[in-house]
C-alpha cells in the first residue's frame, strides 16, 4: 500500500526500504496546487511515485510535478495511474543521482514528461 503525499507543495523523501507514494496535489480545501516538488534519497531502497489520474484534476491542467533523485543507488520510478500515460510510456525511471523529471498533464490521459541530467 502506498503512502499519500498531500497538502504540501514540497516533500523530501529518505527511503527506508522499497517504498511507494501516491501524489495528491491538493490543499486542505481541495484547491489544486500549481507545482509540487519532491526530492528523493534512495539510499535505503527504490521509491515509486504514483501520479494522480488526470481525470481527478477536473480539467485544471495547470500543474507541474518535479521529482529529483538527490542521493542513493536505487531508482526512482514515476508512474502514471489508471489508463494515463507519460508520453507513450506508463513510467519514467530516474536511475542516477541528480536526474530529475518535470511532468505536467497536457490532455485528458497524457502527461508530458522530460528527464534531465
Amino acid at each position: 500500500m502506498a503512502t499519500t503525499i498531500q497538502y504540501v507543495t514540497y516533500k523530501k523523501i529518505v527511503s527506508a526500504g522499497v517504498e511507494a507514494y501516491d501524489i495528491v496535489p491538493f490543499d486542505l480545501n481541495g484547491k489544486q496546487f500549481k507545482e509540487v516538488t519532491i526530492n528523493v534519497d534512495t539510499t535505503g531502497g527504490a521509491v515509486t511515485l504514483n501520479l494522480p489520474e488526470i481525470s481527478t484534476l477536473k480539467g485544471n491542467y495547470n500543474l507541474v510535478i518535479k521529482v529529483v533523485r538527490t542521493a542513493g543507488a536505487n531508482n526512482v520510478v514515476v508512474t502514471a495511474s489508471g489508463s494515463d500515460k507519460i508520453g507513450s510510456a506508463t513510467t519514467i525511471t530516474l536511475n542516477a543521482i541528480n536526474k530529475s523529471t518535470e511532468v505536467n498533464p497536457i490532455e485528458t490521459i497524457n502527461w508530458n514528461g522530460v528527464i534531465t541530467a
